[in-house]
C-alpha cells in the first residue's frame, strides 16, 4: 500500500501540467472579457490585446510565486 505522505506519480504529473493550462486559459478568459468590452464600447481590439496580456502576466506571476514557494519548501526538507 502506498504511503500517504508523498503524492503518487499521476498526482505529481497532473500538478505539474496545470501551469500550461493556467497560462492559456487565463489569457483566453480575460481576452474574451476584453472582447466584450470592445463590442460594448465600440472600440478597436484594444481591450482584447491589453487584457490578454494582463491575464498572461498575472498567470505568469502566479506560477512564479508558486514555484518559489515550492522551491523554499523543498530546500527546508
Amino acid at each position: 500500500m502506498p504511503s500517504n505522505d508523498r503524492p503518487t506519480k499521476l498526482t505529481e504529473s497532473l500538478f505539474s501540467s496545470t501551469g500550461a493550462y493556467e497560462l492559456v486559459l487565463s489569457a483566453l478568459i480575460v481576452g474574451v472579457l476584453g472582447y466584450g468590452l470592445d463590442r460594448w464600447l465600440g472600440t478597436a481590439p484594444v481591450f482584447v490585446i491589453v487584457m490578454s496580456i494582463l491575464g498572461f502576466l498575472g498567470a505568469s506571476a502566479s506560477l512564479y510565486s508558486r514555484y518559489k514557494l515550492q522551491l523554499a519548501r523543498d530546500i527546508t526538507k
